[in-house]
Order: structure tokens, then C-alpha cells, then sequence
């Protein structure tokens, strides 16, 4: 069998691989092009990459029962009562960091308040959290 590039070299000479220098830049696109883990390539609706990147940089914990503690919560937003965490808020709260080290923000339900904490390492290597502090705007 002929490949079919004898019958037709100056299309696919045209729908030649370019370099990546070479693209056109844009400021909006529908489809970003990618290249998957087994080296395919493939293209992802932008608006889906977004929901993408947002999902996995911080997860949405919606409503945090009672008993649940901010302890345990990395890389998340939600509502949090204030009983186990000892921020005497409650409220929308976020939470972001890395390698063991993370911020808490947790805004009183009423806008009355807002408080953080940040999560650390000791020189034993062991992770504790500060004290909530109060931010206050004069």
C-alpha cells in the first residue's frame, strides 16, 4: 500500500508540526492542546481546565458538621463552627498551603470578625498550629 502522503505531499506539507515558538499568540481561546501521560495528544475545553485547576487546588468542604475540627482541613473552603477549632467563629473559613505548612482565614457568619491561624513546623519537625489572631480594619 502507497502511504497517502505521495498522493497529496503539499497538504500535508501545509499540516506540518511547527515549533512551539512558532505559535500565534492569543488572548482567549475555546481549546487548550495537550499532551496526556502516555505522550497522546488531545485538546480540553478552557473552561474546563479551570473548573480543573480550581478543584484540585482547594476543595469545597460546603458545611463542616459540629464536631468536626479545621485540624485536619488542608487546601479547602467550607463553613466551620467554632466549638473544636477554638476560634470562637463561626463562619466561611479557607485554608492553603503546602508541604505541612498551611494559612486558615475563618470570617465570622455576621462580618463581626475575622481570625487566622498558620500551621508550622517545630524544630522537631512536628506540625502545630498558633493561636487564632484577630484582623481587624480601622
Amino acid at each position: 500500500m502507497i502511504h497517502p502522503i505521495f498522493f497529496a505531499p503539499k497538504i500535508y506539507e501545509i499540516m506540518a508540526d511547527k515549533r512551539m515558538n512558532q505559535f500565534q499568540q492569543v488572548t482567549d481561546a475555546e481549546y487548550v492542546y495537550v499532551e496526556d501521560m502516555n505522550g497522546s495528544q488531545g485538546k480540553i475545553e478552557w473552561n474546563n481546565i479551570i473548573k480543573k485547576i480550581i478543584t484540585k487546588s482547594l476543595e469545597n468542604k460546603n458545611f463542616l458538621s459540629e464536631n468536626d475540627s479545621l485540624d485536619t482541613i488542608e487546601n479547602a473552603f467550607g463553613y466551620a463552627y467554632g466549638y473544636n477549632d477554638n476560634s470562637g467563629i463561626w463562619g466561611p473559613f479557607i485554608s492553603f498551603g503546602a508541604e505541612g505548612y498551611q494559612v486558615q482565614l475563618k470570617f465570622d457568619y455576621k462580618g463581626e470578625g475575622i481570625k487566622f491561624r498558620v500551621k508550622y513546623k517545630d524544630e522537631y519537625n512536628n506540625t502545630q498550629y498558633t493561636l487564632w489572631r484577630a484582623i481587624s480594619f480601622t
